[in-house]
């Protein structure tokens, strides 16, 4: 079980609860954090950059063209004739990308606060109130999970934009053909020799990639298109035994790298957010008997034959099953506290199952927990005001389990 530090709190409650004037007040809160570690209470390692060979040499590798811009199409409500127009535009690059990432969580918490006094009336005189308070999750919520990963990619970025097309009017009206692929409103309509970067759509083509997630992966594990040779292992994951390299040793099966799909759907249980799930990673069978066959050449079935006595023996072989699933539990499950500023000196007790918390004499609480009760002895008939400042902590627990099969 971790124990966080205070979340950043993006909306500071600051609602006024008169006790003359409303019988519930109600405030929505949303908590939010980003890169929270999923292993302890720290930030999370999230590192990544891509270097670009040529740009950050000063090399440029960039260019536009414009071939052919004609405009044969007269004005008005009855235009004539046509128009044309092609043009290009492209920037090329070689790159190399890193990401590490130690495994994070980007966490949403929207709630909604609640204080609910009894009906209007007059109190002091010593006279004792009490407040109740709740929250609950609203709709919003999320609990995105990033597993562990380390990769490695090189590629070439092949940033392109490209239009041509044509348009011809007569009596019959007009039609048009052509391509217009560009990061503009109107495509690559509007781009030129000045400012076509801007309209160039963005290709980043990886031909090489390690990462702990995929594996190895090759220009044609990569690029649709690319015939894979033949007879070459497969490095990606999930990987398959190769029956010419395990085969002798009588294993077959897959392997998979245990840290994968950490996001599932969110879920709540009561006023936690709980993200669970099940990844196999591990279905391998082995069969001991007929490999030590390959070993000591000792055969499993053999026959004796001895006048009219004929023995006929096979050794049954029972194969070693290990399937392992890793199954992950994470939730987040937070207490939401208020400072609260009563406006004036008085008397209080904050309550849990009618049981005293905590108690004081003054305008101020601090960690109030919602879900408790507030209990205010009220020293005159004047109007209370109470303003809270919201905000969390928690405990965000982290549950990993191999399951064998």
């Amino acid at each position: 079980m971790k124990n966080l530090a205070t979340l950043l709190v993006l909306f500071f409650l600051i609602g006024i609860v008169s006790l003359n004037a409303q019988i519930q007040q109600t405030e929505n809160v949303t908590f939010q954090t980003n890169n929270q570690s999923i292993w302890d209470p720290e930030p999370g390692v999230a590192l990544g950059d891509t270097f670009l060979l040529l740009q950050d040499n000063g090399v440029d590798a960039s260019f536009f063209l414009d071939l052919l811009d004609i405009d044969a199409l007269a004005d008005g409500d009855l235009a004539t004739g046509f128009e044309a127009k092609i043009k290009f535009g492209m920037d090329y690059d070689m790159y190399a990308r890193y990401l590490i990432n130690s495994g994070t969580a980007n966490i949403d918490y929207p709630i909604e606060i609640k204080f609910t006094k009894p009906n209007d009336g007059n109190y002091g005189c010593s006279q004792e109130m009490l407040i109740n308070s709740s929250y609950s999750v609203k709709p919003g919520y999320k609990l995105d999970l990033q597993e562990p990963v380390a990769e490695f990619a090189m590629g070439n970025q092949l940033n392109m934009g490209i239009m041509a097309a044509a348009r011809g009017c007569g009596l019959g009206g007009c039609k048009e053909a052509g391509i217009n692929v560009g990061n503009g409103i109107n495509g690559f309509l509007d781009a030129n020799s000045s400012n076509y970067h801007n309209y160039l759509v963005d290709g980043y083509y990886d031909y090489l990639r390690i990462s702990t997630g995929d594996g190895l992966q090759l220009p044609w594990d990569l690029v649709p298109g690319i015939p894979a040779p033949l007879n070459l292992p497969d490095y990606t994951f999930p990987l398959e035994l190769d029956p010419a390299i395990f085969g002798p040793a009588h294993i077959e099966g897959m392997l998979d790298q245990p840290f994968r799909d950490f996001d599932k759907p969110d879920m709540i249980m009561g006023q936690a957010i709980v993200d669970k799930g099940n990844h196999k990673f591990m279905d391998i069978e082995f069969d001991p008997i007929h490999f030590q066959e390959e070993i000591t050449r000792i055969p499993l079935a053999f026959t004796i034959q001895a006048g009219p006595v004929y023995l006929d023996f096979a050794v049954i072989s029972v194969p070693l099953i290990f399937r392992n699933n890793f199954k992950h539990e994470f939730k987040f499950d937070p207490k939401v506290k208020v400072n609260l500023d009563l406006g004036r000196p008085m008397e209080w007790r904050e309550l849990q199952a009618g049981v005293n918390v905590q108690t004081g004499n003054g305008q101020y609480i601090e960690n109030f927990t919602l879900g408790n009760d507030l209990a205010l002895t009220l020293p005159d008939n004047a109007p209370v005001s109470i303003v809270p400042t919201a905000k969390i902590t928690n405990q965000f627990s982290s549950k990993l389990d191999l399951v064998f099969d």
